[in-house]
Parts: C-alpha cells; sequence; structure tokens
C-alpha cells in the first residue's frame, strides 16, 4: 500500500534528514567493511538508511549504492504488475547486488528462488538482540522462505481500529473493544450511524481505502479467508464465507453504516474521522504521525480518540501486515561477511533506537521499544496481534499478480449491483465466480506461454 505514496514518503524523509543536520554518533570501531554493493528497490528506503549512516558515522567509501529510481511509474505507465516484477528481479542479475533492499514481494519471489542468504546464525549473536523485535515477524519472514530466515525488516505497514469517544458517548453507544469481529464491528457502525444528520453525512466506520473491493478483501483476508485454492487454480469467491462477507459489506454500505466512494475514488482522507463525521476509521500509522505528531492541525482530536487492534477471527490472533522494506544478502555475494555487517548496523538495536524513535508516517518499527515518546495505549494495538504467515488473498504464489488489477472492475460493478439491490448476493457471488475464472484461466495461460517463451 506505501507503493504509491513514495513522494509523500521521500518529503518527510527529506524534512527529516533536514532536521537531524549536524547530529551525528560514533559508529562502532570494531566492525570491519569491505566494498560492498547495496541496491534499493525504492528511493525512500534509501534515502532513510543514508540519514542512519550519517548519523551513525558509517563508512560510506566501503558501499557503492544502486538506487531505481521511480521504478513504480513505469509500472503506472503501462507494464503489468507481473512483467514489472520479471524486470526487478533481471535488474537484480544484472546488477549482482551483495545486499538488497526490496519490497516484500520481491523478497519472496527470490526466496522461493533460492537466490539469498540465510542469516539466520549471523543475526542470533547477543549484540543484535533479534528476540526483541515484535512477535511473529521472523515467523513472517521465514515463510516466505521455506522455513530459513532470508532477510530482516525493520518497518512494518498495519492498519488498526481508531474510534472517537465522545461520539460513542453523546449517541449512548458502547464504544468498540479489541478482539471484535467483522460482524460485531459493522453492527456497531449500523448503531451509531445516523445518516442524514443536517447538511453532513455521518457513518459508522469508514477505511483509508474505501473503495467496496478493497473492503472485501480486507474483512475477508483478516477473517482468515481463502480466495484461491492451493494451486491457485480455482477462484473460491462463491464460498459461504464469502457470500457472508459480501452480504455484510453491502448491508452496511446500503445502512450506511459503511463509507465506500466509488471506483473512481477509492482512496478518502482523515479529515472525515478528524471533522467528526464518522465514528470510527481503519487507518494506519500515519494519522498517529499527523494526529500526534503535527501540532498544527487544528482539528486534532488528541486524547478524544481511542485505537485498536485491527478487527478479524479472534481465534487466529493475527492480523495482515506489510513489510516495506526487507533487507538480505545475495547468496552470490563473495562479501557475505561485510553485507551481513551492514544489514545488522541498518537494523541494528542502537541506530533503530537511535533514529526511530517515532512511527514513520505510513510505517511503525518491528522493534517495539523504540517509541519512547508516544503512549503505550497508542503503539499498543499495533503490536497486540502477531503478522499472519500467509494472507488468504495475496500470498499465493501461484496466482499471476496482475488477476486483481483485472478483476477489480469486475468485483465492483457486482458489489454496486448487491448494493443497489439489482442482484441478490447468491447472484453476484455465481456472476463473480464465472467472470473471476475466465480471467484467472486467462493470465494462468500467458504466464505459462510467456515462461515457455523465456
Amino acid at each position: 500500500m506505501g507503493k504509491w505514496r513514495v513522494a509523500i514518503m521521500l518529503l518527510f524523509i527529506i524534512a527529516l534528514i533536514s532536521g537531524c543536520a549536524g547530529k551525528t554518533l560514533e559508529h562502532d570501531e570494531s566492525i570491519q567493511t569491505s566494498k560492498i554493493k547495496v541496491l534499493y528497490q525504492d528511493e525512500g528506503a534509501y534515502y532513510t538508511d543514508i540519514d542512519k549512516i550519517k548519523m551513525m558515522n558509517y563508512p560510506l567509501d566501503q558501499i557503492e549504492f544502486i538506487v531505481q529510481t521511480n521504478e513504480f511509474s513505469k509500472f503506472k505507465d503501462g507494464k503489468s504488475l507481473d512483467e514489472f516484477y520479471e524486470g526487478q528481479k533481471k535488474f537484480l542479475d544484472k546488477h549482482k547486488p551483495d545486499v538488497i533492499v526490496v519490497d516484500e514481494n520481491l523478497f519472496s519471489d527470490t526466496a522461493r528462488e533460492e537466490k539469498l542468504y540465510n542469516m539466520e546464525t549471523d543475526l542470533q549473536d547477543n549484540t543484535f538482540h533479534l528476540n526483541e523485535f515484535m512477535p511473529g515477524l521472523i515467523d513472517r519472514l521465514k515463510s516466505r522462505g521455506d522455513g530459513k530466515l532470508y532477510g530482516i525488516a525493520p518497518y512494518f505497514y498495519r492498519q488498526v481500529l481508531f474510534y472517537n469517544k465522545d461520539l460513542f458517548e453523546k449517541h449512548h453507544v458502547a464504544p468498540p473493544r479489541s478482539n471484535m469481529t467483522w460482524d460485531e464491528v459493522l453492527e456497531l457502525a449500523g448503531q451509531i450511524s445516523d445518516p442524514g444528520s443536517g447538511k453532513r453525512d455521518f457513518h459508522g466506520i469508514y477505511h483509508t481505502y474505501s473503495a467496496a473491493p478493497a473492503m472485501m478483501y480486507q474483512i475477508g483476508s483478516s477473517s482468515g479467508l481463502i480466495l484461491f485454492d492451493e494451486k491457485g487454480e480455482k477462484l473460491l469467491i462463491d464460498t459461504d464465507g464469502w457470500k457472508h462477507v459480501i452480504k455484510k459489506l453491502t448491508t452496511a454500505v446500503r445502512s450506511r453504516a459503511l463509507l465506500v466512494h466509488p471506483k473512481e475514488r477509492n482512496m478518502t482522507h482523515d479529515g472525515i474521522f478528524l471533522d467528526g463525521d464518522s465514528a470510527m476509521l481503519i487507518g494506519d500509522p500515519s494519522f498517529i504521525y499527523k494526529d500526534v505528531m503535527q501540532p498544527e492541525d487544528m482539528r486534532k482530536l488528541h486524547k478524544k480518540w481511542g485505537v485498536l487492534s485491527p478487527p478479524g477471527n479472534p481465534k487466529l490472533a493475527e492480523a495482515n501486515m506489510k513489510l516495506p522494506y526487507v533487507y538480505a544478502v545475495t547468496a552470490h555475494s563473495d562479501n557475505k561477511q561485510a553485507a551481513m555487517e551492514f544489514v545488522k548496523f541498518i537494523n541494528g538495536k542502537k541506530t533503530m533506537e537511535t533514529y526511530s524513535q517515532d512511527f514513520m508516517y505510513d510505517y511503525a518499527p518491528t522493534r517495539m521499544d523504540n517509541l519512547k515518546d508516544l503512549d503505550v495505549s497508542v503503539t499498543e494495538p499495533f503490536y497486540q496481534l502477531k503478522p499472519q504467515k500467509a494472507d488468504g488473498i495475496w500470498d499465493n504464489p501461484n496466482v499471476p499478480r496482475d488477476f486483481f488489477l483485472a478483476f477489480d472492475p469486475i468485483l465492483s460493478e457486482e458489489l454496486q449491483a448487491v448494493i443497489d439491490g439489482k442482484k441478490t448476493v447468491d447472484q453476484a457471488a455465481a456472476e463473480l465466480k464465472e467472470k473471476g475464472q475466465a480471467v484467472l484461466h486467462q493470465l494462468r495461460d500467458k504466464a505459462r506461454s510467456s515462461n515457455l517463451t523465456s
């Protein structure tokens, strides 16, 4: 999700760099390095690390940086998502870096292809404090590499449930609690919603990515549903579990308990929540950054809002998250020791304590003890649930990544038909199954043809 906000991240990071100018700490002289090549898939990660390197006085002359500029804009300019990642892998093969800093998708691809170095033993020394990372992170990373630890990540992205305390008190409705299901949250949203109140529309809850398809995926994923069979050959959207999600979602939208936007505008802003036009918000660390850490916003709710772990399946006690930057050492590197020293430095306890004491706009640090300046009641919900080892929607390696781009307009149309009362849930599910299956077959056939050509 952070992919499409690279520009915002860059502005934030550049401002942060300026604010830290002149502040340096002595680098541990016992670390011996030799020249290594570090490849960054994302400019934001590069600028963040340059700041860390300067603050900690790490020897810059020992590193050759390769930074891919505007790579995601190339995807938006016409490449398919599958073509984009194939191009990324070829880029890695061409430059043969010692260290790669990539998103979780590319990390998973290279790990499955056994192109990475198993760093678990290296990270278990007493100076790195591997046990201080958030619960479940290492298991999540290992799940990407068939049980081997091929990488480490300093930040994660997760959404949680924010709620306006004053509004629940005003409407005499009991506020939300931790470990709620989506059924319970949507029911609560219906109790507090008050459509047509004055000139402003009031809703029980909304999501920062609030198009109906995004909401359906969010609810299904956090509830533990799977969208495909293991081989990625069958679309399972006509199962009872998915029909239940579609029914609850469309009913909530129709009653205006849940706010969604048309497909041409699939992202809202925090102002709806800040202005008191919604009682609840599914939001990310950027809301904390803006409302707690940016004093110039006069609409700040301050102590008027609470934050809870995201809704889902309490029996699973886990929630989805994304890792924007994963650091890995390549298997072919002739300089693995120096490469590992760099990875341990960037992700190490001392560096993260110095640099990452707040949320990084969209992201939160994976070392939990870094957030020293924020109240634990604000930060704990982000860490309360372990990350899912595998997401039943996004993590099937046998499903072409382009499926979701092709399927989204079909899904949007069918969900809207149910919301408008033009189709029943069963009718929409059957249509989604038929059309979605055709898209899946077409893309799988295309992928097989491409592999044969290669």
